[in-house]
């Protein structure tokens, strides 16, 4: 199974005061394949718009094609309330037509982020940003 995570803005446009640092993490059979931040390409500090580039990346690393995505996960943000969750998930399955697309919480990302890219079976995290899902 492959399975894309992914955050940064959907349709918002210009800055954002509350999603910064987009980018794309794939893990293939469960196992963690490649993370990257979408800053290391475009050079802009704090990237927020939609990582396609990364996302692009990402993919070539490990020689697959959007509609080898089983699975994209996507962080869900206070401005994705403006837009609609529906209007996210159509976007993305546009993209990725053979995905089933989930919504996780901001604080879920980060904790996922850093058991699975640890070298522990088990662990105990905790999350504490300026930011999240009140």
């Amino acid at each position: 199974m492959n399975i894309l995570g992914i955050y940064g803005r959907t349709f918002e446009r210009g800055r954002s005061a509350t999603v910064h640092d987009a980018g794309a993490s794939l893990f293939i059979d469960g196992r963690h394949s490649c993370s990257l931040q979408a800053e290391r390409l475009t050079r802009v500090k704090e990237e927020d718009r939609f990582p396609s580039e990364t996302i692009d990346a990402v993919l070539k690393t490990a020689g697959l094609t959007p509609a080898r995505i089983d699975c994209v996960s996507i962080a869900h943000t206070p401005l994705m309330l403006l837009v609609g969750r529906d209007r996210v998930a159509q976007h993305l399955a546009s993209i990725f037509p053979n995905a089933k697309i989930h919504f996780i919480s901001h604080h879920n990302a980060h904790c996922s982020a850093t058991f699975f890219a640890s070298p522990f079976d088990r662990a105990t995290v905790l999350s504490f940003d300026n930011g999240g899902d009140s």
